[in-house]
């Protein structure tokens, strides 16, 4: 696959992050990516937001998602039938993207164009890295790390009635019985919005 594009599917209830989340990925994709950004339920402030990237020219698109409380599982889900582009990469309303990400993505992609590729995430409280052990196991893998083929018989499934992404990971995984392939850096800034208030979640 000499040149793979990229869908980044955003869910979001409109949280403040929402705009330094964009701004982690603009930078890094080409007019052959595109952001999806589903929302729950509509949200002015996050048309404002996305019309705001579109004028500069990014593929952004602003998609109204169903209203639920469901940790933005269904509006992943949406954005999983929506994605047109080679590659699905999942990231919160208030994470960011890592400097070099895209690039590094395609990369791998390139050499392995049908694989479940898995990268690391860094936790913004405390720096630690998450996936550098190779456990496919709860604390050591979410959804986030993962960068799926955008083939829609391939793709794992949320439990609602669940909060844990793990089980969407585990589950996708079970398509692939040969195992990922891991591309060995860091990705994903997991709990930006956290670190930056000083508010660990509960």
């Amino acid at each position: 696959m000499p040149n793979p594009t990229i869908s980044i599917i955003i869910g979001t209830k409109g949280r403040p992050s929402l705009a330094a989340a964009i701004l982690s990925v603009a930078p890094q994709i080409d007019e052959n990516d595109e952001i999806l950004i589903i929302t729950e339920g509509e949200r002015q402030i996050v048309l404002d937001i996305v019309t705001s990237f579109k004028s500069l020219g990014i593929n952004i698109k602003y998609i109204i998602g169903p209203t639920t409380s469901a940790w933005g599982y269904p509006q992943r889900t949406l954005g999983f039938e929506l994605a047109t582009k080679d590659r699905i990469v999942i990231l919160n309303d208030d994470d960011k993207l890592e400097v070099g990400a895209i690039k590094a993505i395609k990369k791998i992609v390139q050499d392995h164009p049908t694989d479940l590729i898995i990268g690391w995430l860094r936790d913004a409280r405390d720096g630690a890295i998450v996936g550098n052990k190779y456990l496919l196991e709860e604390g050591h893998l979410a959804d986030t790390m993962l960068i799926l083929p955008n083939d829609k018989t391939k793709i794992g499934q949320y439990n609602l009635k669940d909060e844990r992404d793990i089980i969407f990971a585990l589950s996708t995984l079970k398509y692939y019985p040969q195992g990922p392939v891991w591309l060995e850096q860091v990705i994903y800034e997991w709990n930006t919005y956290s670190a930056r208030n000083d508010k660990v979640p509960k």
